[in-house]
């Protein structure tokens, strides 16, 4: 018989190359393959990743990038040796091996044919089978052996799995051992055959999953009957043999079925081309029920009703109640009772997954159920019986004797299952009955109350309301008189006057006991006014070196500034010879008192200090560039910082300060200031005093003549640069931090200015990790200098490192005395101080904040909500390799926070959010007996973890990336099993029916179905099971009209969307609540403990929704007035009150109305009137702003001539005035019918006058005259920034340059408001209307009169009354009025939009109508073509990386969670670095076609809608 052989001698034969065929005059060597005739499959010697000594010989695909090996030939002894080895057809007689694999004569693989054969060729197919055959004879029938017989760990289609009846040949898959390691694991697959076969894994001979036996249909272990869009499944069986396979749907899909050794599944994969990579449709077994015999002999599983997933049948009992309370079901269950043969029957059991067919004795094909049935009630040892084919009405017959395993419901499959039980148990059913309770009909009662008081009340208030109006008229009038006079009197100093009797008295005649110190100019002393607020007197002594001069320079520098870490100066007194200064008392004095007094210096902790020297920073950085006038202090030392109550700084005394012009720089014949602080060395000369506890010009050091420049610069310069710290606070400080303190400030006293860095660049690198410059050596140093000239030759090496590899460290939060690591019984491994054995609180580090692929009881998957920090769990890549993979698990910090899963940055499975309960996608309301789950959120952070019921159980959560699960695993009898998985199911996976699908495993096979209302998107992919387009609206909403349906038993959707959540609500008011809003889509209650409460919304697409048949909740989904239809398809008729009960009612309601009318316009005067007597009262206690008088004005605006018309803002217009010194002012005059009433305008005037930025509009006066209420601004000629950039022709006179500028203009105004000015305040209402130009294209930050002030701390709060801009709001202040600093970060990030595109948020410019500028813009980002946004005449000027980086900074802005949104100082800082930035997510009011429906007619502040 000829013979396939290798060779070492292959050189006699002919070379093979190209071919799909190998003749027996041929040979394949280890450099050569066979590759089937359309190029699908490879042939030839390979060698797997990390085992290249290895060398097998097998199939792969041949076309996919990652190597996927489908078959082997020698997987038992591959070629191991640098020998060659050789395939070749052996022609001899005389061995019965025909096909033979061998190295140096040593015979690796072999095998037979079935028949001799003259002229045998070795052909590789498109399928993947290699076939040996007969030269001429291709007929498959005729093949004398082929691979397809042979299958390793992988089942292609066509492949069988199955049993030769004839020859007793097995055709079964068995795993590889590992990935690396392809011989026989002991996993394998193949089919039991029993009188009903049946699929069958095992683990060495164990059972492991029972796919089941063929019904017709299916295999009746198969969790669905719906068709699978890939796969087509076969089975065949006759009396010869057996088997089971399968094709594809789509024949130009690559899919193989794989046995995974790893994870002990069977794998469906499919190729993804766009991904590149092989995607998971599918494996097995998939949960806890789907384990061999999960709950043992007799009992059944139900995976929905976890974690008490087993009960035993009906009639029997737990064999051990003691395991079954323990979750160990293997012991299975037994008879209650006995049977008796005679009286028995049999009780149905709906959509089961039948037993293992080992016991079924009895399989007759052509028996109906009925003929069935007796037959199994006429053998007593009959235990259950079933048809053997469901297709139709059912047919055939199966029966079963003895114990009844594997049984499992299978809710979206299944088939009924009879099982016998004694007659007693018959009667459970019967006797209940259904008692179906209807509401109906009911009267109405409705109490009508009429509250006619209102009306007399508004008599009685009405004539003192008039008379105070006319009082407080006359005293306005000699309020601006007297104001006047003051304003002579003051000259320039723009700044309240004190009389010198009033300081005298309220400092005690200047006692000694209320003396606080001496600066250089004279003493300063606490004082108390009438008032009773204390007050910090600087009194000039007469013998000063400052004189008025530098007085007067003092007053009028400090009055133009307003910043929270500049000191505050309230008035002066300039009296005979007596100059005084008065400013806000602080009552920790100076920060030299603390930082180099021993005792003081040690309640200075880290954290103080570097807070104060941030603060300080941002003082220069206001004086340097913030405001309108550029200041140079001349005079910064530490005695000349002040600290508060709070220990913020405050940078005084500013006697010594110059005003520079733009871009100036200033000479001095008159050198002043303090010797140690004066440049070069004295810009953040004060950080090495805070940081040392040091005074620079002390002897405090080894070398009296080095001072602590050059002392910092040795330490520096040799590697110890932590010797410079205070050693009060070396054990307490975040190192890093001090580090980084040490370097910034040896770059600021880097003797050449031009190498020192800006403040700005200073603020930047004290807020962020960005990489630091060299410093070069320090000017100045005692005694030399190491550089004479401003040269960039002199750089030092930095500090010296350690040579070694450091391959892993970790960070802690301050340097401990006794640092010690330690491994708790808990897992944990912390890092805490030897003597601290508190709470982990004070850990320094511990391993439970940095998961693995592992989470244990007590670990956190969440997030720090003030550091921003995840705890998340990360997949091992595979079992062999634990570097981070692309499953990840992480709580989704939205408005109502839910853990997620992704792989990579797509969401796969999504458990929902917390609602009191559980977590919505959790498939049982019932409390796990294993484990116990914790949901916590506060301000500062939100998280879930787990512990165990109880302690002695070892159990954990997983993320396995090859079956892309988090798997849930109890240690029992000394394996780890799995006690559940996520995601579960089809209707688990994210999305699974897209947007505004249900999904629902009981509607199989079409699991997927539209909401009520809606149809598919694309109905030809939705009958072809592809239903990620999901569903669009098949009728538009009416908001008036609209009601709700509700869906019960729900898992709510994804809230991403779900931008509104109060816990307080009941469902009544969320009801209402969301009817009010046009684009409220749907609500639920967010916690459904008793009653239930709290009210989650959700605007926009409804995504991941499913059906939670024994968990979920009622969801109410909001449908046209149409649509509300009763479930048989008639209209709901909706109860209305009897017409006279309405008569009633609406009469009521229009007398209540009209009383709340009198008394609102009573109310309303009265409030106006308190206004203004409030008003004119803190003008006659302050004069903080001027007061014009009405004729001024109206001579200077030419009586408010039209033609000094420059504009109309959403109050009334504005216009053009020149007064008689010649100074052009912009009067802006509100319309006596304007919605900004008396209170909005003292709000913008109290705003306006406490604040000092060259970004924003400056104010001059007001004036108010009867119904008259005008402010008074300086002019800005180029006006505002919308009639440029709106502007066709105009826009072209903008350049790159000139916009960028004018972006980091708002920006930074913007964080003087939420940061820097001594007051926090949110603008609500800003858009490119609101931003004017000066002459020079500055832009000016105007028009505060719906800005609100919080205080302290705050950062949030909520309103009544929603105002502002429709396309500029964020969604979170449009819906309920919660309004934040992140609420402005947000119009910013339109107002950027819009200056890049040149177009309006809300015009139609797009090819989709319905989409906004932000919906525009965030397509073009997700399509990677953001430039496209970009005006075309921007693009002639622009930077592209400036410009890309302004489109993401702006979606980084518009991100719809406002604790996503960054605030604008680290806007700023991305702004004016490189730093990478994070990449946005999906922007709020991004909802399509539902997009907010109200507008603001020419974008005035309008009201946009009433909010709670």
């Amino acid at each position: 018989m000829p013979l396939i052989s290798f060779y070492l001698l292959f050189f006699v034969s002919k070379i093979v190359s190209a071919t799909d065929t190998l003749t027996q005059s041929q040979s394949l060597t280890e450099n050569q393959t066979l590759v089937s005739k359309n190029e699908n499959f490879q042939f030839g010697f390979f060698t797997l990743p990390q085992n290249s000594s290895n060398r097998y010989l097998g199939i792969w695909y041949n076309k996919i990038p990652v190597q996927t090996v489908v078959w082997l030939a020698n997987r038992e002894r591959p070629v191991t040796t640098e020998i060659p080895a050789v395939l070749m057809i052996n022609k001899t007689q005389n061995n019965n091996d025909t096909l033979i694999l061998h190295q140096n004569y040593s015979v690796l693989w072999s095998i037979t044919p079935s028949r001799r054969a003259r002229n045998m060729v070795l052909q590789l197919l498109d399928s993947g089978n290699l076939v040996l055959r007969e030269q001429n004879d291709e007929n498959e029938e005729n093949y004398l052996w082929q691979s397809f017989d042979y299958p390793c760990d992988t089942l292609l289609p066509g492949m069988k799995l199955g049993k030769d009846l004839r020859t007793e040949f097995d055709r079964r898959v068995t795993a590889w051992k590992n990935e690396y390691d392809p011989s026989i694991g002991n996993l394998s697959w193949g089919m039991d055959v029993t009188n009903w076969p049946q699929q069958m894994q095992r683990v060495g001979s164990m059972k492991q999953y029972n796919r089941g036996s063929w019904n017709g249909i299916d295999y009746t272990g198969r969790p669905t009957i719906r068709p699978s869009p890939v796969f087509e499944f076969k089975y065949f069986a006759d009396e010869e043999q057996v088997y089971f396979m399968f094709s594809l749907v789509n024949s130009s899909v690559k899919a193989r079925m794989v046995l995974n050794q790893s994870s002990y599944k069977l794998l469906h994969l499919a190729w993804d081309e766009a991904a590149r990579e092989w995607n998971v449709y599918g494996l097995l077994p998939r949960d806890f029920c789907d384990d061999y015999g999960a709950c043992g002999p007799n009992g059944n599983c139900d995976v929905s009703k976890l974690p008490y997933a087993c009960d035993c049948l009906r009639g029997f009992r737990p064999k051990s109640s003691k395991d079954w309370k323990a979750m160990n079901y293997q012991g299975g269950c037994l008879r209650d009772k006995p049977l008796n043969c005679e009286s028995d029957g049999f009780i149905k059991y709906g959509k089961m997954k039948v037993p293992d067919t080992e016991n079924c004795w009895y399989l007759n094909q052509s028996k109906n159920l009925e003929e069935c049935r007796d037959t199994c009630l006429r053998n007593c040892s009959c235990m259950a019986y079933t048809n053997s084919d469901i297709r139709g009405e059912g047919n055939g017959c199966a029966l079963w004797f003895g114990d009844l395993n594997d049984l499992r419901v299978q809710p979206n499959a299944g088939q009924d299952l009879y099982v016998r039980v004694p007659a007693s148990e018959l009667d459970t059913n019967n006797g209940a009955k259904m008692k179906i309770g209807i509401a109906v009909g009911g009267t109405i009662t409705i109490l009508c109350g009429l509250l006619l008081a209102l009306y007399f009340m508004f008599i009685r208030g009405r004539s003192a309301t008039m008379k105070k109006n006319f009082l407080n008229y006359v005293r306005m009038i000699n309020l601006c008189k007297k104001n006047h006079l003051k304003e002579e009197q003051e000259e320039d100093l723009e700044l309240p006057l004190f009389d010198l009797s009033s300081i005298v008295s309220a400092t005690d005649n200047f006692s000694i006991n209320n003396k606080l110190g001496e600066g250089g100019f004279g003493p300063v002393y606490k004082g108390t006014l009438e008032n009773g607020e204390e007050i910090a007197v600087k009194r000039l002594s007469r013998g000063s070196k400052q004189g008025v001069k530098e007085f007067k320079t003092e007053v009028a520098l400090i009055a133009k500034l307003q910043h929270r870490n500049l000191v505050k100066l309230y008035g002066s007194c300039i009296q005979d010879q007596e100059k005084l200064l008065i400013y806000e008392y602080m009552p920790n004095k100076s920060l030299d008192l603390f930082i180099f007094e021993q005792t003081q210096r040690m309640l200075m902790d880290w954290s103080k200090r570097f807070h104060i020297i941030c603060g300080i920073a941002k003082g220069l950085l206001y004086l340097h560039q913030d405001s309108r006038l550029i200041i140079i202090h001349r005079d910064l030392k530490t005695s000349n910082i002040l600290l508060d109550s709070e220990m913020n700084p405050k940078i005084s005394d500013f006697g010594l300060a110059r005003i520079l012009e733009v871009d100036q720089t200033s000479k001095t014949s008159r050198v002043v200031g303090t010797y140690g602080y004066m440049a070069p060395e004295y810009a953040l000369d004060g950080n090495f005093s805070i940081i040392s506890g040091k005074k620079n010009k002390g002897n405090h050091r080894q070398k009296d003549g080095t001072n602590l420049i050059e002392y910092a610069w040795n330490f520096w310069t040799e590697g110890r640069p932590l010797e410079l710290i205070d050693e009060y606070m070396i054990d307490y400080c975040n190192i890093s931090e001090a580090l980084r303190c040490i370097q910034i400030g040896l770059l600021c006293v880097q003797q050449n200015p031009h190498d020192r860095p800006n403040i700005s660049f200073v603020v930047m690198m004290l807020g962020s990790e960005i990489q630091l410059p060299l410093p070069k050596e320090p000017a100045l140093f005692v005694g030399k200098y190491s550089c004479q000239e401003y040269s960039s030759s002199c750089i030092n090496d930095a500090p010296s490192k350690n040579k070694n590899t450091v391959l892993w460290s970790v960070s802690i939060s301050r340097k401990p005395k006794n640092p010690i690591l330690q491994l708790l019984d808990s897992g944990n491994l912390v890092l805490r101080d030897e003597n601290d054995e508190n709470e982990e609180k004070n850990y320094l580090w511990q391993s439970f904040d940095y998961p693995g692929d592992t989470l244990l009881p007590g670990m956190k998957v969440g997030k720090d909500l003030r550091t921003g920090f995840d705890w998340r769990v990360t997949a091992w890549k595979n079992e062999n390799d634990p570097s981070p993979g692309t499953l990840n698990w992480v709580m989704d910090v939205t408005m109502w926070p839910e853990p997620m899963q992704r792989i990579g940055t797509v969401k796969q499975y999504n458990s929902g959010p917390w609602n009191g309960v559980q977590y919505s996608a959790k498939p049982t309301n019932k409390p796990s007996p294993a484990f116990e789950f914790i949901y916590f959120a506060d301000e500062n952070q939100v998280y879930y973890m787990f512990k165990l019921v109880n302690n002695s159980v070892k159990a954990r959560m997983m993320l396995n990336q090859t079956t892309n699960k988090i798997m849930q695993l109890v240690w029992t009898q000394g394996v780890w099993k799995m006690y559940g998985s996520m995601p579960r199911d089809f209707c688990d996976e994210y999305g699974a029916c897209g947007p505004n699908g249900k999904c629902d495993m009981a509607e199989s096979p079409n699991d997927c179905e539209c909401l009520r209302g809606y149809r598919p998107k694309s109905p030809k992919e939705w009958i072809g099971l592809n239903y990620e387009g999901g569903c669009l609206r098949d009728k538009p909403l009416n908001c008036e009209s609209d009601g709700f349906i509700k869906y019960v038993k729900m898992k709510v959707p994804d809230t991403e969307n779900c931008w509104y959540l109060n816990q307080s609500m009941n469902s009544v008011e969320c009801r209402d609540k969301c009817l009010r809003n046009c684009s409220c889509m749907a609500y639920a209650n967010s916690d459904i403990r008793g009653e239930g409460n709290g009210c989650a919304l959700w605007f926009g697409d409804l995504n991941d929704l499913r059906v939670q048949p024994n968990a979920g909740q009622d969801l109410y989904v909001r449908v046209p007035a149409s649509e509300l239809e009763t479930r048989n398809g008639s209209k709901v008729k909706i109860e209305i009150a009897v017409g006279s009960t309405i008569f009633v009612v609406l009469c009521s309601l229009l007398l209540v109305l009209y009383f709340t009318c009198i008394r609102g316009r009573s109310s309303k005067a009265k409030e106006n009137a308190a206004i203004m007597d409030s008003f004119i009262e803190e003008q006659e206690g302050h004069l903080e702003l001027p007061l014009f008088d009405l004729s001024s004005l109206a001579k200077a605006t030419g009586n408010f001539s039209i033609n000094n018309k420059v504009g109309e803002g959403g109050f009334g217009p504005v216009y053009k005035g020149l007064l008689k010194n010649g100074q052009e002012i912009a009067v802006k005059r509100l319309r006596r019918g304007s919605v900004q009433g008396l209170k909005e305008f003292k709000n913008e005037i109290a705003l306006i006058v406490k604040l000092q930025h060259r970004n924003l509009v400056k104010l001059h006066g007001c004036c108010i005259h009867n119904e008259e209420k005008m402010l008074v601004y300086e002019y800005l000629p180029n006006k505002s920034l919308d009639l440029f950039i709106f502007d066709q022709t105009r826009r072209k006179l903008l350049d790159w340059s000139k916009c960028f500028h004018m972006i980091f203009g708002i920006a930074k105004g913007l964080l003087y408001l939420h940061r820097d000015s001594r007051l926090r305040i949110i603008h609500r209402d800003l858009k490119a209307s609101n931003i004017l130009l000066d002459s020079e294209m500055n832009p000016k930050i105007s028009d505060f009169g719906m800005a609100r002030i919080l205080g302290g701390d705050q950062i949030a709060t909520t309103t009544r009354r929603v105002v502002g801009t429709y396309g500029y709001m964020a969604p979170e202040y449009a819906i309920d009025g919660n309004f934040s600093v992140k609420s402005d970060v947000f119009s910013f990030g339109v107002l950027l939009l819009e200056i890049l595109s040149g177009k309006k948020n809300k015009g139609n410019h797009w090819e989709n109508e319905s989409t906004d500028l932000i919906g525009y813009a965030w397509d073009l980002w997700t399509e990677e073509r953001p430039l496209e946004i970009v005006d075309d005449i921007l693009k002639e000027s622009c930077n592209l990386s400036e410009v890309l980086r302004c489109i993401q900074i702006s979606l980084l802005c518009l991100e719809q969670h406002p604790y996503d949104r960054p605030d604008m100082s680290s806007v700023i800082m991305m702004f004016g670095s490189e730093i990478p930035l994070p990449k946005p997510k999906q922007p709020a009011l991004f909802v399509g076609e539902y997009a907010y429906q109200y507008d603001s007619a020419n974008e005035l502040s309008i009201e946009v809608l009433e909010s709670r």
